[in-house]
Parts: structure tokens; sequence; C-alpha cells
């Protein structure tokens, strides 16, 4: 398959959005009744801070698993396929569709420490017209929304200048082997630029991982230059 740049006239992605609004509205009463979501806030970290990083790990994790059992996140990731005419089976434009979506409906916002917020959150406050997500929000996002459709989903924790400083994250996706530019290898995505398919890149591509971090669904890479896919 030929991976898409997707340019989503204003009149359609409208027409997509009032469909993904008709998929939150069920849930909308249930967790406006809820308390608010507890979210975890660590402060910005080195690689030195072994404990940080292993509650960072698990927390990660457990965030972008939830979110992909969420019929909540599985619903709007189906119409978001669907409505940007993604055919059955054609995996690797399942990932642009998702992700050109979210760069472009979820408004980038920083925050104070590091604060994680569900994927049903994130949707949520979307749907209310509060949303405000940073590089790991959407990371969490993309990869819960991918792993909800049945693909392998994590998180890359990027040193993106190299200085054993955590200060950037990632999705991190593999599609299935029989998609054939990536054949199974994890994708590193790019979330907080405007959407190029180039900013897909292949998460083997002489990047450094960094010690302590082996399993592939959530990975430390330090990188000066993402090389281009």
């Amino acid at each position: 398959m030929v991976l898409k740049k997707y340019n989503i006239p204003p009149d359609e992605m409208k027409k997509i959005n009032m469909r993904i609004r008709e998929n939150i509205k069920p849930f909308a009463t249930k967790m406006e009744r809820n308390k608010p979501e507890k979210v975890l806030t660590l402060p910005h970290s080195g690689l030195d801070d072994k404990n940080l990083i292993r509650r960072l790990k698990a927390k990660l994790l457990q965030l972008i698993d939830r979110g992909s059992r969420s019929r909540l996140v599985r619903e709007v990731t189906k119409t978001i396929i669907r409505g940007y005419g993604v055919k059955p089976k054609d995996y690797i434009n399942e990932l642009a569709a998702v992700s050109h979506w979210v760069q472009f409906n979820i408004r980038y916002t920083l925050d104070k420490g590091e604060m994680f917020q569900s994927a049903p959150r994130q949707l949520y406050d979307w749907f209310k017209k509060r949303d405000g997500s940073d590089c790991d929000c959407v990371a969490i996002l993309v990869s819960a929304m991918m792993k909800s459709v049945g693909h392998g989903a994590g998180i890359a924790l990027v040193d993106s200048k190299g200085g054993g400083q955590i200060n950037h994250a990632m999705a991190l996706v593999r599609l299935p082997k029989a998609e054939k530019t990536y054949k199974g290898k994890w994708i590193l995505v790019e979330l907080t630029e405007r959407f190029v398919p180039e900013k897909f890149n292949k998460s083997g591509e002489k990047k450094r991982i960094l010690p302590g971090w082996r399993s592939p669904a959530i990975t430390l890479v330090s990188v000066a230059k993402l090389k281009k896919g």
C-alpha cells in the first residue's frame, strides 16, 4: 500500500467530526458524573533516576492498554479510519489517518512537569472543546487508538539532544508483517508537527537505545536528528 498524504477539506473534516461527536455522546454523561481523572504528575527527569523511570514506564503502558480497551476509543478510531476512506487491511494508512486527525484536531498545549492524560479523557475533552495535550499525551492517545484496532503500540521516550534528559515523546506502533512498507517493524511517529508521511521513522535505524530499556513496546531513544524513513 502507498502511504497517503491526507488533505482533508474543511467541510469533509467537519462531517467526520460530527460522526465522532455522535460516538462520544453516549459516554459523555457517565464521564461528566465521574470524579476528575487522577493525573500522574512527574518532574522532567534525567535518565539516572531509575525509580522514577520505572514508575513512568509502568504508568505509560497502563494508560495505553486501558485506553485501547475503551469502547469510546475504539469507536472513534473506526470512525476516523472510515471517514478518511481507508480500505480494509490498508494498515499503514490506518496509522496515517489516525495520526493526521489527532494532529489537526487535538490542540497542542504544554504542561507543567509531566501530566499524563488517558486516551478517553483526551477525546472527551475534545468533545467538550477544552482539549489540550502535549507530546506524551498525544503519543498515549495515538498508541491507544492504534492498539484498539489490533496493532502493536507503545511509546518512545526521546532524549533528542543526546544529553541524558528525556525531553520528548513519540508514538510507537507496529503494524502486521503483511504491511509491505515496514514489514512488522516498530515505527516511530512524530505527532507535534503537521502531518507529512516522511515523519514516520523506522525505529531501528541507527538510534541508540539507552541502557535498561529492552521492551519493544516502550523504548528510550537518543537521537540528534530523526532520519527520514
